[in-house]
């Protein structure tokens, strides 16, 4: 008997390239072969996510740097909500940080903090509400499956890479920050955090997220859906909440500025 498309063949290596494009035209057919190895198979997408968010911070470096050249300073997000003396201390912080370590490599670390983290949380969490929903799915299925739904996040690198190198002008209002309110105050800079993290991207990570969950033919769409776009709702949130929590310090934290 033929063996099934949806199962994986024993001659074939576990990592399979082919998913990298199939995942985002054949995402069904493509997280049901993810779910049926038992070994990791997470590796492959990290290292591309990874790969693309250092090109995007090397592409970001010397478009800053290049400005910077020119005798054009960019400043930071929520610069205009900063106090006088704030501003002072960045202006100072700004002239001790235009090295290429604070220009590449601590941005670089960050970025890779930032996937490696992200996923680790993500795919944990996640596993926790699958658990609680009653599916079968093992924790190394799962990690497999956040970190191939993750992949949109290495395209938006490479379009930012791309809007970066023709327009030469850093990214000012990243996802849907521009329309943030304009009214000064401590939530109007959590809103403007939290709206930068929301783009099509992040929307089509939690699509991604539930195809894969669901499918686990033990649990149900109605139950799952919901509760994993909840989920991560709140691990967003979470995030702008440090972001918040970065820029209300920023009086003492000015040099973090640089280059988050």
């Amino acid at each position: 008997m033929a063996e099934s498309a949806l199962e994986p063949q024993s001659s074939r290596r576990p990592v399979q390239t082919e998913w990298i494009f199939s995942v985002f035209f054949h995402p069904k057919r493509t997280f049901q072969n993810i779910i049926a190895n038992e070994k990791p198979v997470w590796f492959l997408p990290l290292l591309i996510i990874s790969i693309t968010g250092v090109l995007f911070v090397i592409t970001n470096g010397w478009v800053k740097q290049s400005l910077g050249a020119g005798g054009i300073v960019e400043l930071p997000q929520y610069f205009e909500y900063y106090s006088p003396e704030q501003q002072a201390q960045f202006m100072q912080a700004l002239q001790a940080t235009t090295g290429t370590t604070f220009v590449y490599v601590l941005p670089a670390l960050l970025s890779l903090a930032k996937v490696w983290v992200g996923w680790l949380i993500v795919g944990n969490a996640i596993y926790l509400v699958l658990t609680a929903l009653g599916s079968g799915l093992k924790s190394t299925r799962v990690l497999n499956i956040a970190a191939w739904a993750a992949l949109p996040f290495g395209l938006r690198d490479l379009v930012r890479i791309l809007a970066l190198l023709i327009t030469r002008t850093p990214i000012h209002s990243p996802g849907i920050s521009g329309f943030a309110p304009t009214q000064v105050g401590a939530m109007t800079i959590f809103v403007t955090a939290l709206f930068s993290l929301l783009d099509i991207y992040l929307f089509w990570h939690i699509v991604l997220l539930n195809v894969g969950a669901l499918s686990d033919s033990k649990i149900s769409a109605t139950r799952t859906v919901p509760v994993i776009t909840i989920t991560l709702c709140i691990i967003v949130a979470l995030q702008a909440l440090i972001s918040f929590g970065i820029a209300s310090l920023a009086s003492n934290l000015s040099v973090m500025q640089v280059f988050i």
